[in-house]
């Protein structure tokens, strides 16, 4: 009795501490949407890195590792966001931000002048996702980030565009 009793009392602390990491990892959410609302990218910033580093997994994880990769694309810091992006797509395989992040990843590839790098991440591209057009002859996917960005990724029958901010950023042919 006693043995049944312990490994429930350390069963209940376990999931009672990974509910608070949970928790703090939503407050952490919370706290970088305001300092953005409050136009403190930095401090949002400092916030998601918490989040990026914390222990358990929550539901901000996925868009905290995008939005750090985001956040340091836009400083130029091409090896941090890459570095966080590829966190996120080897995390995450079946994200629906997984195709944004492999854009930036694109792009860091492109800017790098990184041939080998930019076709393998173009073919990851074109074959991450098997998108069926009936009766249509475009598919969309929409994503707005903490940083006010929206992202608008527009599969045709031949090429596949990202637009940030309605401007394209990115487009691929096939």
């Amino acid at each position: 009795m006693n043995k049944k009793l312990l490994v429930a009392s350390l069963l209940f602390v376990f999931f009672c501490r990974a509910w608070g990491y949970a928790s703090e990892d939503s407050d952490e959410y919370l706290a970088a949407r305001n300092n953005m609302r409050s136009g403190k990218s930095d401090f949002a910033f400092m916030h998601l890195i918490s989040i990026t580093r914390s222990k358990a997994k929550s539901r901000y994880q996925e868009r905290a590792l995008f939005e750090t990769g985001e956040y340091y694309f836009r400083r130029a810091d091409y090896y941090d966001a890459s570095r966080v992006l590829k966190k996120l797509i080897e995390s995450y395989p079946d994200s629906k931000i997984r195709p944004f992040a492999l854009f930036y990843l694109l792009k860091i590839a492109q800017y790098q002048n990184n041939k080998a790098l930019t076709e393998a991440v173009k073919n990851e591209i074109i074959n991450y996702k098997q998108v069926v057009l009936v009766f249509k002859d475009t598919k969309e996917f929409r994503f707005r980030s903490i940083f006010g960005k929206r992202y608008r990724l527009i599969y045709h029958i031949d090429k596949i565009e990202l637009f940030e901010d309605e401007k394209l950023f990115a487009q691929i042919s096939y």
